[in-house]
């Protein structure tokens, strides 16, 4: 439970008494408390709607419960301000929060999550609080989702691939064909491995020579503002 009101009754009532409030633990807390890493979640769109992206801030501030610590996230893209991500959910040794993004308003691409503005609460038998900007950083993606759908047929030693593409466009709201992107067609080895045979294009009709049976998949190569998509595994 968040206790910003009574902290601000407490200052209230200290100030009208002519009160000194402890300031040495504050600036002593200061001196050593760091933000120590944000870690924000990339997010891949497969809708028209907002999102919460997951924001996790570790501390090296103390673990019991009468500490608290908020944090306002500045959120950027490129050289864009875009908004700012208010994390104040406390656990052990680290805060949690969300940063709110909407398609037509944040965009898509490489966002960046820092500077922050630091508000630290100490409950303990002395009281201290204070505030700080702190300069850690994380970058995350923003992309557009994409799928992918193989059509198989078998003729002997001879295997035709017909690759499927389609991405979710944020512009139009809705799923779109993407015939004529680049996929790459793959073996799976008896290591388990991977090995490209044939690289051809969505919704182009593709003959291997395959004298023996074989798992076999497609992978989209997607572009900057995509995420890579691989089509389910088939043995023929």
């Amino acid at each position: 439970m968040r206790r910003h009101a009574f902290v601000a009754a407490l200052l209230a009532v200290a100030t009208a008494a002519g009160t000194q409030l402890p300031t040495g633990t504050a600036n002593a807390a200061k001196s050593s408390l760091n933000v120590t890493s944000i870690r924000v979640h990339n997010l891949i769109v497969v809708g028209g709607s907002c999102r919460n992206i997951d924001i996790t801030a570790r501390h090296n501030g103390p673990t019991h419960n009468d500490f608290d610590m908020d944090l306002d996230i500045d959120v950027w893209r490129g050289r864009k301000y875009v908004g700012s991500a208010y994390v104040y959910d406390d656990r052990p040794g680290r805060v949690v929060g969300d940063y709110f993004w909407c398609p037509f308003l944040d965009g898509l691409g490489k966002f960046r999550a820092g500077p922050s503005e630091v508000d630290w609460y100490n409950w303990g038998r002395r009281y201290s609080s204070g505030s700080f900007r702190d300069g850690t950083r994380d970058s995350f993606w923003v992309k557009q989702g994409s799928r992918t759908k193989v059509f198989v047929d078998r003729t002997r030693h001879r295997v035709t691939f017909t690759p499927r593409a389609q991405y979710y466009s944020v512009n139009r709201s809705r799923w779109r064909s993407w015939e004529g992107h680049r996929v790459v067609i793959e073996r799976r080895l008896a290591t388990g491995q991977w090995k490209r045979v044939a690289r051809t294009r969505a919704g182009h009709a593709t003959t291997v020579f395959s004298p023996k049976r074989h798992a076999w998949r497609a992978v989209t190569l997607a572009s900057s503002n995509t995420a890579r998509s691989r089509s389910g595994v088939e043995r023929i």
